[in-house]
């Protein structure tokens, strides 16, 4: 255990955490904004791809697994 980079296992957590903080405030700000139809809806189904979870998930995984080998 002493070649586990706490620096970097600290900096992925927290790069998540952030992001998703950041996702949930963003929403929240364009709800208040009257920002989230139909129109917001329809673009944001169209537009997102499952090819973006995987590779992310795929990293998430793969850099935890790293780290804590």
């Amino acid at each position: 255990m002493e070649d586990f980079k706490w620096g970097a296992f600290l900096g992925i957590t927290l790069g998540i955490i952030c992001g998703l903080t950041g996702l949930w405030w963003g929403r929240r700000a364009a709800a208040k904004q009257r920002g989230l139809d139909e129109r917001f809806d329809l673009i944001r189904t169209r537009a997102r791809a499952s090819s973006w979870f995987f590779p992310l998930m795929g990293t998430c995984f793969f850099s935890y697994y790293c780290f804590l080998e």
